[in-house]
């Protein structure tokens, strides 16, 4: 069933990118290019129209030889290695016929190739454009990506010297990731081929940040609009499919995690999210009060934060995990208000390594919901930049609450000083607290803190203030 709901939900996502093609996609048939002897271009005729269930292998490459009066893919004609790049791909594709290297398409059948320089109108301005425009299109009905390389390489692609460097490079590796992992989500594509003149070697693309195509380097910088518009549909891509696929997974196991970590989900998936799962759980109760959002190291903002909230009620969702998203001090006031609302369900909070952190304000707004909040059991503000001061305001909120049993405010600023204010909160409330772990490590409190919560501990055994380093709690 959740492979059937996903099936049908990446149909469209794919359907929907090829309906993106603004200029026919050509392919050339491999045995005519191998023939031809040289890269052949757009106006050598080989060029045929795609047909629906063709073995297409897209050969992504950055060019040779750029300074020539007359710019060309290849090593020029008059030098030693005259057509290198012809013959490696010719010599890869040959390769993996006979060892089964591309066990994506039947090998028997005709393999057809598409290369810009071939199938991309290289004399009309226009149709050029169109051609590049319609690069997601012709990536998304490609079997296996093939990357030319000469000298040395990386097996991590993106990490090739004078290739994974370059912006439009990146580009097609990217979209080709992001269609893969379309395809199928929890498997890491294994369809680049790296070929060169002694042999091959498959390879891989680490999805990062840093490694986007938008900050790859270009000829043109006139091209960065242009790349940054394709990276954006296919980032969007990327992050329907992984939630599609994460909501089909849960509802066809009863997971009780759905996990998207460092996957570049923004707001506009928030959006979608929050509208799946409030459908879905609206309409079947017991599906109710058991999923936790895990979406760590992302790029959500507080306008993302405003759709994750209204999760947060009628037990839709038990936790959210924020750790490193850019929320900003926007979208943590709006959970510390979201907290003091008596609608409020949820019971799992992990907001670590905020950029930017908790500011005074933030604290201060942690602290007065905490006092009224009913629902919370866990809370994790650590590093998060909180000074002395800050920390005993929301520490002393745990007088005034019961609910709560886990408080993680390591790695911050709290020092000696704010270890004393605590200090003296938890003896004068001694047999009055209803937490059970107060983490404090990794905020130079001084070995004088630490003699007095031993003292502590003893009137208190069923409360504990961890000093120590500890690992982060699992929401």
């Amino acid at each position: 069933m959740a492979n059937q709901l996903y099936s049908d939900s990446t149909r469209v996502i794919l359907e929907r990118l090829i309906e993106k093609e603004k200029y026919p996609m050509k392919v050339v048939p491999f045995s005519a290019f191998e023939k031809h002897g040289k890269l052949p271009r757009s106006d050598d005729g080989l060029a045929v129209s795609y047909r629906e269930g063709m073995n297409v292998i897209f050969v992504s490459h950055r060019w040779w030889n750029t300074l020539s009066e007359i710019p060309n893919p290849d090593v020029p004609p008059t030098k030693k290695s005259a057509n290198l790049k012809h013959y490696i791909i010719c010599k890869t594709v040959n390769r993996g016929r006979k060892t089964g290297l591309f066990d994506s398409f039947d090998t028997k059948e005709e393999i057809y190739l598409w290369m810009d320089f071939a199938c991309i109108d290289q004399d009309n301005p226009e149709n050029k454009l169109k051609g590049v425009q319609s690069l997601t299109s012709y990536i998304a009905r490609s079997d296996v990506m093939l990357i030319p390389m000469r000298g040395t390489f990386s097996k991590e692609v993106h990490l090739t010297k004078n290739y994974g460097e370059r912006a439009w490079c990146r580009l097609e590796c990217f979209i080709f990731t992001v269609i893969e992992r379309a395809k199928s989500p929890m498997v890491p594509p294994r369809l680049f081929f790296v070929g060169t003149k002694k042999g091959h070697r498959v390879g891989n693309y680490r999805f990062l940040d840093k490694y986007r195509p938008s900050k790859g380097q270009v000829t043109l910088e006139s091209d960065i609009p242009a790349i940054k518009e394709i990276e954006s549909e296919a980032i969007e891509l990327m992050g329907f499919s992984l939630i599609e696929f994460g909501l089909a997974d849960w509802l066809e196991n009863d997971n009780a995690k759905l996990k998207i970590k460092k996957q570049l989900l923004g707001d506009v998936h928030m959006e979608m999210l929050a509208d799946k799962i409030s459908n879905v759980v609206d309409s079947n109760l017991e599906l109710s009060g058991k999923l936790s959002l895990h979406l760590c190291s992302n790029l959500i903002s507080s306008v993302g934060v405003q759709s994750l909230l209204e999760l947060g009620i009628k037990d839709r969702i038990v936790g959210i995990d924020l750790y490193e998203n850019n929320i900003g001090e926007n979208g943590l006031l709006a959970i510390a208000n979201f907290l003091k609302q008596s609608e409020c369900t949820l019971s799992k909070l992990r907001l670590e390594l905020i950029p930017g952190g908790c500011s005074k304000a933030v604290s201060v707004a942690f602290a007065e919901s905490l006092k009224v909040n009913q629902s919370l059991c866990e809370l994790s503000l650590g590093d998060n930049n909180i000074g002395g001061l800050e920390g005993v305001s929301i520490c002393t909120s745990l007088a005034s609450n019961s609910t709560l049993k886990k408080l993680d405010l390591s790695k911050n600023r709290i020092g000696v000083k704010g270890a004393k204010g605590i200090a003296t909160f938890l003896e004068s409330n001694t047999g009055h607290l209803s937490f059970t772990h107060l983490f404090l490590g990794y905020n130079n409190l001084g070995s004088t803190f630490k003699e007095r919560m031993n003292a502590w501990k003893k009137l208190n055994p069923e409360s504990n203030v961890v000093v120590e380093p500890s690992p982060p709690l699992d929401v």
